[in-house]
């Protein structure tokens, strides 16, 4: 399943851009383009893949259908003399209180509040059901995620996304899930699952979203008195199963109503879930492991294909006896100005506090498969307070092209407009804090 956000219409110049030389759109036969679009379609547009990493020594064992995470993605604390490479649009700065980074270069402008977005209108509130209902299902395009990350015993992550997508004339609306599973034995897992949108059910009473009435993937539960998140499924001879159980739910908040307009276009970011308890099981192919840990989730949505609007992301979460802290920032491409999309929520010693950021600087790079992916990441807030997210241990990376070679996989590109990557995995806030970053980055 390729998020809604990747895709563009068909054009000419598309073909033109993949080394195809340019024809003109009148002199291209029906065949020809009902063949382009099937070629386009088949593979990537519908990539209900499975994937398989093991990562003793992080060396794969290939069949059919594994994708493997070499060990070159892996990134320790960071060292002396690393090179930065900065990415379209970031600054890159010497960073004050990380070592090991060598300044690259400040030419290329900040993200920085600018004139073309409206923030969300009130203060800081608590979420409801109404929040978390879909915002999306009509209209030619959208986007929208109801994302969990699920933080276990022995370093084992589980990461769980329902969607819903509109990719307008060129392919039905859908509903998808998306699984992965980091350290699972010393293997890591990913699944895909897409199905028609109108299958997709929605039950007020029960407050409970499935993505198809016969298959068992959904949650349920009235927040924040109980939740629950199921996904069991069998992809590729691989059988998939996670069924966890919330306990001690902190009260979902969000930023007024919730909702960024940029350029008329509506971004909207909720967090429903900052801290929970979560017990249950993980199983892979009936090997099963009864865990327990912390959750977060949150829910954000488009109402227009995000490549229009987002180059990046950056998430973050950190859990501690204490309370937690937790980030979620968006940066729109350069076609769309400088702005930061998203906030930060701490809640410590028994105080909560939102923080809206101004500003945020990219401190050094190290590539993962040949492409740069931020180590140390400045936030910068509106009272001028800062934090720094250093990456450190990369759990997997997950290309939506995995399965894409040769051709195909140049159409893709341009006609998404670049490789979205999302990249899981360990590190520390303000050099003291363990934390799990989630970042989606456009290659």
């Amino acid at each position: 399943m390729i998020p809604g956000f990747l895709y563009r219409k068909v054009s000419v110049a598309m073909i033109s851009r993949a080394g195809m030389g340019t024809l003109p759109a009148r002199r291209l036969p029906i065949n020809f383009q009902v063949a382009l679009l099937v070629l386009l379609m088949t593979g990537f547009v519908q990539t209900n893949a499975v994937g398989q990493v093991h990562s003793s020594g992080f060396a794969a064992t290939p069949t059919s259908g594994i994708v493997a995470t070499p060990a070159s993605g892996l990134v320790s604390t960071p060292v002396p003399g690393i090179a930065s490479t900065p990415g379209p649009g970031i600054v890159v700065t010497p960073a004050s209180g990380i070592a090991g980074y060598e300044h690259v270069s400040s030419d290329s402008p900040s993200y920085e509040p600018g004139l073309s977005i409206d923030f969300p209108s009130g203060e800081i509130r608590k979420t409801g059901w109404s929040d978390m209902m879909p915002k999306t299902m009509q209209g030619n395009y959208y986007n929208e995620f109801w994302t969990y990350h699920f933080y276990l015993e022995n370093d084992l992550h589980v990461h769980i996304t329902f969607s819903l997508a509109n990719f307008g004339t060129f392919k039905s609306a859908v509903s998808g899930g998306k699984l992965f599973v980091s350290n699972f034995k010393g293997g890591n897992y990913h699944v895909f699952r897409e199905f028609r949108q109108e299958l997709f059910m929605v039950d007020d009473s029960l407050q409970k979203m499935r993505l198809h009435p016969g298959r068992d993937i959904f949650f349920s539960g009235a927040l924040p008195d109980s939740h629950r998140v199921r996904f069991a499924t069998s992809k590729g001879g691989v059988d998939y199963l996670v069924d966890l159980s919330f306990s001690d739910i902190e009260e979902g908040m969000t930023w007024g109503d919730g909702v960024f307009r940029v350029r008329g276009d509506e971004m909207g970011l909720f967090i429903h879930i900052p801290k929970a308890r979560v017990t249950g099981v993980v199983a892979i192919n009936g090997d099963t492991l009864r865990v327990s840990g912390t959750a977060y989730m949150d829910h954000t949505y488009q109402t227009d294909l995000s490549s229009k609007v987002i180059d990046k992301g950056f998430r973050y979460v950190s859990h501690h006896d204490d309370g937690y802290r937790i980030g979620f920032f968006l940066l729109p491409s350069k076609r769309r100005g400088e702005e930061v999309v998203g906030w930060s929520l701490i809640q410590e010693n028994g105080k909560q506090n939102m923080r809206k950021p101004v500003r945020i600087n990219v401190r050094g790079s190290k590539p993962v498969d040949d492409r740069p992916v931020p180590l140390g990441i400045e936030i910068i807030y509106e009272d001028d307070e800062r934090e720094i997210l250093v990456r450190q241990e990369l759990y997997q990376h997950v290309s939506f092209l995995h399965e894409v070679t040769g051709i195909r996989r140049r159409l893709a590109r341009n006609f998404l407009g670049g490789e979205v990557i999302e990249y899981v995995g360990t590190g520390t806030l303000d050099n003291r804090l363990p934390v799990h970053y989630h970042y989606f980055i456009v290659h």
